[in-house]
């Protein structure tokens, strides 16, 4: 069975037309509420943009891979300028690529984000989209979390038989990276848009 990915993606920074357009692509993503069918909210993310591709090649794990960036993918949430997605063993890079592609065409200047992790976590990172591509990409996997301080986990042989009342997973610490790292890239970006 496939590790989920959990993964948020939205606009950073852009001009009412972008948003306004990102709105709507969102929107169209909704099941209106009388033809919900077992608690099924949103229509799959290949409609997006690919609604008109045969669904026989939609529904298949490479098309997927190589069109979205995971095995599979589904909505969890969205809201008014951001989308959350559950996808399998890696994060729908190629679908927030595509969105930024599309979005570049009516705001240039249009910066998206996104933060993603992994159930176990096996890895985490963050994101940043422009001029409809990644910008930057800042991942830590498993095996530096001990680098990091972060500890998900109580490892009985490494951390002593009994897990303290006060000890807590580093879940706090993990969204504190990703922000941080977003506001990184975004300096840095912002940084070359200056020399240009």
């Amino acid at each position: 069975m496939a590790n989920n990915v959990y993964s948020n993606f939205w606009i950073y920074e852009g001009n009412d037309e972008v948003k306004k357009w990102f709105k709507e692509k969102l929107d169209g993503l909704v099941i209106p509420k009388d033809e919900v069918v077992d608690f099924e909210l949103y229509k799959p993310v290949h409609e997006m943009f690919w609604s008109d591709v045969n669904e026989e090649e939609t529904s298949t794990r490479s098309w997927y891979i190589d069109n979205i960036g995971a095995k599979w993918c589904n909505i969890q949430d969205i809201d008014v300028e951001s989308i959350s997605c559950c996808s399998a063993w890696d994060y729908p890079e190629y679908f927030y690529v595509k969105i930024a592609e599309e979005a570049e065409k009516i705001d240039p200047k249009v910066i998206f984000a996104a933060t993603y992790e992994d159930e176990m976590p096996n890895f985490f990172g963050s994101s940043v989209f422009y001029e409809g591509e990644v910008y930057d990409n800042y991942m830590i996997e498993s095996d530096e979390y001990s680098n990091e301080g972060l500890s998900f986990y109580w490892d009985e042989d490494e951390m002593g038989e009994e897990e303290p009342e006060d000890w807590s997973p580093s879940w706090d610490e993990m969204c504190a990276i990703q922000e941080n790292s977003i506001e990184n890239i975004i300096y840095d970006l912002r940084e070359e848009q200056d020399v240009e």
